[in-house]
């Protein structure tokens, strides 16, 4: 029985360890894909602050966030939203003030993840916008990560469930094994 017991508890520590390498790395994925997007959004900011607004601007940013579910604000020093790519929430004109965009307006770029009022898990970055050495702006790119949490539960139970049957498994061998002898 104490044999059974421990092959249980060596798997279910091993299917912890697959299951937090497993989202270490989809989450780093996610984060080096939101980094490469916000830099390119970055760089397609004209040079005219007045053109944030620009139908082409606008169309262009959108135009790299297509087929995606990710949602970039675009602020200036004062936090300000100049450009906004959500349609049914567009923010633009109003203060958006994070603590990650702080980072950003200084010259440094910022991830974070955080749960949103609808309970879900956002992972968000941010990326200044650089007119030759002066800082103009910020990217803050977001995007909900359910899909990925989601995932790893069910990666998670799905090693849970295969311990627990080879547990059984090596059991019933044990059991029949000794009932030979």
């Amino acid at each position: 029985m104490t044999y059974i017991i421990v092959i249980l508890i060596t798997l279910i520590l091993m299917s912890i360890y697959v299951s937090g390498v497993l989202a270490d790395n989809l989450y780093e994925n996610e984060r080096v894909d939101l980094y490469a997007k916000a830099n390119i959004i970055a760089e397609l900011m004209p040079v005219n602050r007045e053109l944030f607004y620009d139908e082409e601007t606008v169309e262009n940013v959108k135009q790299v966030l297509s087929g995606t579910v990710m949602r970039a604000v675009v602020v200036n020093p004062a936090y300000g939203v100049v450009l906004d790519t959500a349609e049914d929430a567009n923010m633009s004109g109003r203060i958006f003030i994070r603590s990650i965009l702080k980072t950003s307006l200084e010259g440094g770029q910022a991830h974070a993840v955080s749960k949103s009022g609808q309970n879900t898990n956002i992972m968000a970055v941010t990326v200044p916008v650089k007119q030759g050495v002066n800082i103009t702006g910020a990217v803050y790119l977001f995007e909900t990560i359910d899909s990925i949490d989601n995932m790893i539960n069910s990666v998670t139970m799905s090693l849970y469930v295969f311990s627990m049957l080879i547990s059984i498994l090596i059991g019933m061998l044990s059991f029949g094994m000794s009932y030979i002898i």
